[in-house]
Parts: C-alpha cells; structure tokens; sequence
C-alpha cells in the first residue's frame, strides 16, 4: 500500500511540473489578469448613473477554504454611495465574516469614479449556501437618494471528508522494487516555490505603488486655486492683444469653477439663465453675493455672445468683482483635489 500511494505522488508531482513548464509559455498578459483578479461574474446591474458588479472567486468551496465576495461600482464623483451593511451581507448561521478591503476609488477618464470593496467569508456549515439580496443605495447631488438591489447567491460547500472517500482495498504483495526517483518531486516543489516568491513580489509591488499614489494626491482650497488661475489670467494680458472675448471666457470659466467646488453647484455644465435660476432657489450665497455674481455673468455674457467691447476700466472693474466675490466666500476647509495635469498646469505656469 506504501509503494502505491508514493507512485501516486510521483505522478501527482510530474503532472504539477509538466503543467509549470507548460504555463512558462503561456500568453504573460493572461496570467498576469488571472492572478491579480481571480473573481467570475455573478451579475452586473444598472440603474441610473449607477453600474454594479457582484463577483465571487469561488462558487463552490469546503469547509477548509473561504470565499471572497467582491463589489465593483461606478458611479459620478458628485454621487454618494452606500454599501449594505456588513452584518446584513452574511447569515451568520452561515459564514462568518474574517476582514473587508475597501481599496480606493480611480477616477476614470469620463469623471466617474469606480471602487472596489471584498468581504472574505468563512463558512460555517457544509450544504448549500445563501448570500442573502442586498441593498445598494446612492445619492445625487440633488440629495435624492435611490436604490438597487441585487440577488442572493448560492454557494455551495462540502465537507473535507467529503471529497476524501477511503481506499480501504489492500493491494497484492508485491517483490521488492528500486526506489523511486525522486528527483521530478523536488523539480516540482522548486517551481512552485519560485512561483510562490513571483507572486508575492508582484503583489507587494502593487502595494506600494498604491501607498506611493495616495502620497502624491494634491489638495488645494478653492480660493486659493482661483487666485492662482486669475494671477495666470492677468499675466496674460489678453485685453492688450486684442482678446477681450477670450479674457471673459476664461474669467467666466474661472469662477464657475470655483463656485462648483465652493458651494457644490454645476455651474461648468449650464448656460447662465440655468444657473441663476437655481441660484435664485437656493440659500448657499447671501443676496447681496448672489446679486453682484448675477451681474458678473451677465457682464460676461454681454462681450461673449454680444459682442460688446468694453473698455480698459471696465474690464479691470470685472477682474476686480470677481476676486472680490472670491475674497468674501472664501473657505480653507474647502478643498479640491488636483490631478496630475492640472498640476503640472499649474506648475507650469499654464491655466486651463
């Protein structure tokens, strides 16, 4: 019986180490997505400006293994998202709960922003499993608050004795044999340690380029950004070279934007008339602000689409309004987070 079960592991061993060899010449790309990501698709839902994928890595588990349940979202940064509670994500007759891992969110080239976040779940029982529906819920910037609900998944876990059914057949005697050579079990044991070192570099570099990320992040308050830009804008000097619809279009541009990350309005997005019509509803800006930026725009308009040319003392007057606007609803609590090509705008001395 001996002699059996050491064949058994020498073939074992040999099947392991043809599989390495064959995968050193695999496509490294297909690899490289495998172990980095490692979940299947349950389901992706979308509602709204909300897309949402539950994935899990494992269907099917023992009572020895874990199953890891992972969410994808991408939502608009000027939306707010809930996840379901954590105690609500498992029965706890069922699993338990062993760590969460919410990474950080990107921001992706059409300004939204997708997150990941993995709940690794221990099971407690053999049999057919159940991760209950869950709700998702986000919010707009018009503090409407919306929901989705995804459905419950079916994990199925089995006993470790199981799948180890006893071979209790003694097999003949036999004449005494050479020993086995045990050479391909050794080759076979080095692989897979050499793999194991490889992976354990590459996710320790991961890491680290996401700590060197997160250091690198940029934050600067509204106003002073806005100062920066209207500094840039005055070296300029496009009203001497003639320019005077491009310098109310970018004076424009400039305090629009301030607004939207000052006081939360999409002022970028909207023609005036849209703008101060929620201006006018609403109670961020005091009556005498919300008249002299009113007067502001229009002004602005006027040389825009109106074709009006004012003269030197009246576009000084405007560059004047608006860092006056700027001064009295300033706010160094309020920051805004730079990316890296305004950054490098902004070094260089460049508006956008």
């Amino acid at each position: 019986m001996s002699i059996r079960k050491t064949n058994s592991i020498i073939t074992l061993i040999g099947w392991l180490g043809c599989m390495l060899l064959l995968s050193c010449g695999c496509d490294e790309q297909t690899s490289t997505k495998d172990t980095q990501n490692g979940f299947q698709t349950v389901k992706t839902y979308e509602k709204g400006p909300l897309k949402l994928t539950v994935q899990v890595d494992n269907s099917t588990i023992n009572l020895a293994q874990t199953v890891s349940l992972r969410f994808e979202t991408i939502l608009p940064e000027d939306y707010e998202l809930t996840l379901p509670d954590a105690e609500k994500i498992y029965d706890p007759d069922e699993f338990i709960l062993l760590n969460r891992d919410d990474e950080p969110g990107k921001l992706l080239p059409e300004g939204n922003i997708l997150r990941h976040s993995t709940f690794r779940l221990e099971p407690l029982k053999p049999g057919t499993l159940t991760i209950p529906e869950l709700t998702f819920t986000f919010t707009g910037p018009d503090q409407k608050s919306y929901e989705q609900l995804s459905e419950p998944i079916k994990i199925t876990a089995t006993d470790i004795l199981d799948a180890q059914e006893p071979d209790l057949n003694l097999a003949p005697i036999k004449d005494v044999v050479a020993l086995p050579d045990n050479r391909p079990l050794y080759y076979g044991l080095s692989g897979v340690a050499l793999l194991a070192v490889i992976i354990t570099a590459l996710i320790l570099w991961h890491k680290r380029q996401q700590r060197i990320r997160e250091q690198n992040r940029v934050f600067r308050p509204a106003h002073e950004l806005a100062y920066a830009r209207l500094k840039l804008l005055a070296d300029e000097d496009l009203p001497s070279r003639g320019e005077i619809k491009l310098f109310y279009q970018k004076l424009s541009d400039i305090l629009r934007f301030y607004i939207e990350h000052r006081f939360a309005l999409r002022a970028p997005e909207r023609t005036t008339e849209e703008f101060l019509d929620e201006l006018r509803n609403s109670n961020r800006l005091s009556t005498e602000n919300r008249q002299a930026l009113e007067d502001f725009l229009r002004q602005c308009d006027l040389v825009k689409f109106a074709k009006h040319q004012p003269a030197r003392p009246e576009i000084e007057q405007s560059q004047n309004l608006a860092e006056k606007f700027i001064d009295v609803t300033a706010d160094v609590d309020c920051k805004i987070e730079l990316n890296p090509a305004q950054q490098r705008q902004i070094t260089q001395g460049r508006n956008w």
